[in-house]
Order: structure tokens, then sequence, then C-alpha cells
């Protein structure tokens, strides 16, 4: 993507966000500890992390469904904090899932309804509405109702939902989650479109692929903290992964966890992942400092036939488990 003037504009500026809950028995959790974020127009920002890492409790914060307990929080330059509804109107939330619309009516009908609440415009809500389905590939289907839509399509509409607010912000929290490859492949689709047409985007995702494929800035937490943001080239250099070799040899030749714990056993090698093509299997192994070469890797497990096939940088996901190993 082409960078201009605009993509140095941040819409959302979260400094130092700090949020816990009480349980049932009076004990506090802390959720977020001092977790700063930034989005600009025309950029995709993931957030990663495990499950219970605080990345919904996040996007509420940021979406004004929730208040932190400290820190402070702007959308396009307003304090979401002190004026919240001021704030809510240039955001728009995508929590997605099977629920959220009235399954026996039409999707062109809960879409009038929520444009209602979104304040948009009477003049306005016609034309917005329908492009927001068209955008969806789901105008053809705009008067079924919502209780015969297939997963994908009920995903579709949670964004047409979000795109006829028009905001200049999208906190978008695990769009494609549970939908086919197919599905998964329009909405990322639909999504890319959206950055590139301007919009600021909060993206969460377990799929490593998905955002690598989309982001332009991530930001990984754990247990409530930010642990590593940036690029992807960013923070793999900043952990020091300097690469990933890859190497072939005979599926007799590979016992998989007794060799992938002597490979783990070198200083320099941070990860080790396999792939059973034909007869062979092809070796990823992710390395810091020093890149292993064949003589040494064919020594260590005791592969006569082990052959180097190429390097490549590593991906998110050998950066973020390369992370998540070392907590």
């Amino acid at each position: 993507m082409n960078m201009d003037l605009r993509h140095a504009d941040v819409i959302l500026r979260a400094d130092s966000i700090s949020r816990s809950f009480v349980d049932k028995q009076g004990v506090p959790h802390q959720v977020l500890h001092n977790v700063s974020i930034n989005v600009r127009i025309s950029e995709i920002c993931c957030m990663l992390g495990p499950n219970g890492a605080g990345k919904t409790t996040f996007i509420k914060i940021a979406s004004t469904l929730l208040c932190p307990d400290s820190g402070s929080l702007s959308i396009c330059d307003i304090d979401a904090i002190k004026d919240p509804i001021g704030a809510r109107k240039h955001v728009a939330l995508l929590l997605g899932g099977d629920r959220g619309f009235y399954m026996r009516s039409s999707a062109i009908a809960n879409l009038y309804f929520f444009a209602q609440l979104a304040d948009v415009p009477l003049h306005e809500m016609d034309n917005r509405i329908t492009a927001a389905l068209d955008k969806v590939n789901l105008l053809d289907k705009a008067n079924s109702n919502v209780e015969t839509y297939s997963r994908g399509m009920i995903q579709r509409l949670h964004i047409a939902r979000a795109i006829i607010e028009q905001a200049p912000l999208l906190l978008l929290d695990e769009p494609t989650i549970g939908l086919d490859p197919e599905h998964a492949m329009q909405i990322r689709g639909i999504i890319d479109d959206l950055r590139n047409e301007g919009k600021g985007i909060l993206l969460t995702t377990h799929s490593m692929s998905e955002a690598e494929a989309l982001s332009d800035s991530v930001n990984i937490l754990s247990k409530g903290r930010v642990i590593a943001r940036g690029t992807i080239s960013k923070i793999a250099e900043d952990i020091n992964l300097d690469g990933v070799c890859i190497f072939t040899l005979p599926v007799n030749e590979w016992k998989r966890d007794e060799s992938k714990r002597l490979l783990l056993g070198m200083k320099q090698i941070q990860g080790v992942s396999e792939s059973l093509r034909g007869n062979q299997y092809f070796i990823d192994i992710a390395w810091k400092d020093k890149e292993p070469d064949e003589m040494t890797i064919g020594r260590v497990l005791s592969s006569p036939s082990l052959r180097f096939v190429g390097r490549r940088p590593p991906t998110l996901e050998e950066v973020y488990l390369s992370i998540m190993e070392k907590r």
C-alpha cells in the first residue's frame, strides 16, 4: 500500500489503558495493564494474543462500551472518556457471531433499524444501505429474513451494519471466526477494500495468516500487556529472529519428537516445523545469530540424506510462537 500524508493521521490513540474486573467472590482481576495502541487512517492494526489476553476488553473500551480504570483514549481527537457520545459518532464496532440481528426480519429491515440507531440522516439512509449491501454482496438477498442466512452471510451483514455508519474507525473483533475458507476470504477482501478507502481498522484475530495478509502493524498481547509491536519484520528483528532455513529429508529419517528435541537443543534455533510432501519432509528451522548449515543439521539428526532447499524471512506465526514460547 502506498504511503501518503493521511497515513500519518492517528484516529485512535489509546495511552496506558488499564482495566480490572471483580469476580463473583469479590476478587479483583487486572485484565489490561497500561496498554497503548494507535490506529491511523488507511491502516489495519492487528491485535493478537491467546484467549484471555484482553483483546476483546480493549475493543470494548475503544468503542466506548467500557470505561477504563486509568489511561487516556481519543477518537478523531475527541476525548472518548470525557465525551463518549461525541467519540462514538466516529467509530463502528463489529463483534460478529450468530446473534445481533432480528432473525425473523429481513436484512434490509434490520439495517434500517440500526441506521436509525446510528443517527444516519434520513435522506442518506437508502443510498447508504444499498451501497453497504452491494459491497458485501448481499444486495440480491436484501429482502430475505436473516434466519435464512448462512453464518458467512451473517458475518457479511455485520460488516454492512458497520459500513452504513460511515465511521472513519472500524473495530473488528474476530470477523472471520468459524467461517469456512471461502467465506473467510470474502470477508478479508472486504476488509482490505475498506482500508484502501481510507478507513482505520483495529482487527483482532486468531488467524496468523489472516493477520499477516492484512496487517500494516501488529500488537501482541499477553496477560493484558503489549509484549511486542510494529511490523512483522520489526518484531522479528526485535526478538533476533533472523530467518528461516528450509531442508528436506526422507520420511524414514525424520523422527518428529526426537528430531525436534535435538534441533531445539541448538542455541541458535528458535523454532522447528515440518510438512510432509510425497515421500519427503520439508523442515523449516527458524534461527537467530548464526544460520544453521546443512552439514551441522545433518550431523545432529544423523541424516545423510538431508538437503538444504533455501531460506526465507520468518512468518508472523513463527514470530508469534517464538515470543509466546518464551513467556
